[in-house]
């Protein structure tokens, strides 16, 4: 019970404001990186499992993590990332059976988590598409231009191109 915990800290941690932490290096992860996130996939892949967590919240769940975390911006060892997580999982599972109410009650608690975060997300890349689509006015005010005057009886009329 207490790693179930302690990962749904962890998870939760990653997901909160995950949309505000850039992953600007092309650097590959770290080692602590990797068994992070790992053990989170390992607890989503759980629940998704266990039956506590349907497939389109586990999808936005990969999506958050993918789209608005670093590993968008990181190498990463999918074969290697594949391996911890497989292992994370069997972990949580062994786990799970001894406290199943504490898996039920994190795994929602994530769920909630995630739906929060996709939105938010979801938002902020609407936010981007619009201030990219808008339209730039850019003034001529020294556009130079020519004018021309005729006259008829006592008027001056003159036009400027």
């Amino acid at each position: 019970m207490k790693n179930i915990s302690l990962l749904t800290v962890l998870v939760s941690s990653f997901l909160t404001g995950c949309a505000t932490i850039p992953g600007s290096s092309q650097s590959e992860l770290t080692q602590d990186e990797y068994v992070n996130y790992a053990a989170a996939f390992g607890m989503l892949d759980t629940c998704l499992y266990q039956g506590l967590m349907d497939g389109e919240t586990h999808a936005k769940a990969m999506s958050v993590f993918n789209e608005g975390f670093v590993v968008k911006n990181r190498i990463v060892d999918k074969s290697k990332m594949s391996v911890l997580t497989s292992n994370a999982r069997s972990n949580y599972e062994r786990e799970a059976a001894a406290y199943p109410q504490e898996l039920r009650f994190q795994c929602q608690k994530m769920s909630g988590t995630i739906q929060v975060d996709y939105r938010e997300i979801q938002e902020q890349k609407r936010n981007n598409q619009i201030n990219n689509q808008r339209p730039v006015y850019t003034p001529t005010y020294n556009k130079s231009s020519t004018t021309s005057c005729n006259q008829f009886g006592s008027q001056v009329i003159c036009n400027t191109f």
